[in-house]
């Protein structure tokens, strides 16, 4: 079922516009397409909590343990970081492999798939460094590990997080 007005159902309590909570959220404070991204993620019982779009740190005190659903708080820090980024826990019924071509993934992910085959069907997601999330369910007893199946490949499992979309990260570049 897709949320289309005020009283749909989900999992988690009924479907409110993020902006709803807060009258002093104006279109040119937040951008609406954003706005849209976020309540899509919560639809789908995703949480999230703000980073910040320069180093993709968490702006909370307790990072991604932060991460709610709540619309009410995610409207809080929309107003509180109107230009930050956004992340998500992940685990393992909620794991990210991530495919970074700067280091590599992109010919180490062909590689992978050539020799065992191509996955399910899966969700992706291209990353602010044009690279790929492959959004999957691992193993339980998966953990969070940097380029251990490959070169430029990172996996983000239980204990980790990600950036989701369309959160825009400002990192340095690098020459």
């Amino acid at each position: 079922m897709t949320p289309t007005q005020e009283g749909d159902r989900f999992p988690h309590g009924p479907y409110r516009p993020l902006t709803s909570h807060y009258a002093y959220l104006h279109e040119s404070i937040i951008d609406m397409a954003s706005v849209n991204q976020l309540e899509m993620y919560i639809g789908m019982g995703i949480a999230l909590f703000p980073c910040s779009q320069h180093n993709k740190k968490p702006l909370t005190p307790h990072g991604f343990k932060d991460a709610s659903l709540d619309r009410a708080t995610i409207t809080i820090w929309l107003a509180k970081y109107p230009d930050c980024a956004w992340g998500t826990p992940t685990s393992a019924d909620h794991g990210v492999v991530d495919i970074d071509p700067r280091h590599g993934g992109v010919k180490a992910w062909e590689a992978l798939i050539a020799r065992h085959g191509d996955l399910p069907p899966h969700p992706i997601t291209e990353t602010g460094s044009k690279g790929y999330h492959h959004w999957l369910t691992f193993p339980p007893a998966t953990k969070c590990s940097q380029s251990l199946i490959g070169p430029g490949i990172d996996v983000k499992a239980e204990g980790g997080y990600v950036i989701v979309p369309p959160s825009r990260i400002h990192e340095p570049h690098h020459v």
